[in-house]
């Protein structure tokens, strides 16, 4: 699929609850994010093989833009497949509950990101 489609197909959303507890440090944030995003094939093992993971900013109508992993598939069908924002959040939150925001910080040293202010800048 090109690019310009892949951009018109929209992203399903997940939003953590890292945000406040890295002081909205956007390029730790990222870092983070990119951690989790790694792992969640393993949290949702029933999801379609076609859907993918990445990190996006996301806009806000009430204030700044901030990074969020959004979902893709290049199958409208498959992602249409996978639950609401709200039971994907849930089932995130409820994992996330076992994993201390400072293993999280350790382990997004290792990884390489792009910067927010590359990120931001990304179109969608």
């Amino acid at each position: 699929m090109r690019e310009e489609e892949k951009d018109k197909r929209g992203f399903a959303i997940i939003e953590p609850p890292i945000y406040e507890k890295l002081d909205w440090n956007m390029d730790v944030i990222i870092s983070v994010l990119e951690v989790i995003r790694i792992r969640l094939p393993e949290l949702f093992t029933e999801f379609p093989e076609s859907i993918e993971y990445e990190i996006i900013p996301l806009g806000n109508p009430f204030g700044d833009p901030y990074p969020v992993i959004g979902l893709y598939s290049d199958n409208p069908k498959d992602l249409e497949s996978i639950p609401d924002f709200l039971d994907m959040d849930e089932r995130v939150q409820n994992w996330l509950k076992g994993i201390e925001i400072e293993t999280l910080k350790k382990e997004s040293e290792n990884v390489k990101t792009v910067s927010w202010e590359v990120l931001k800048n990304k179109e969608y």
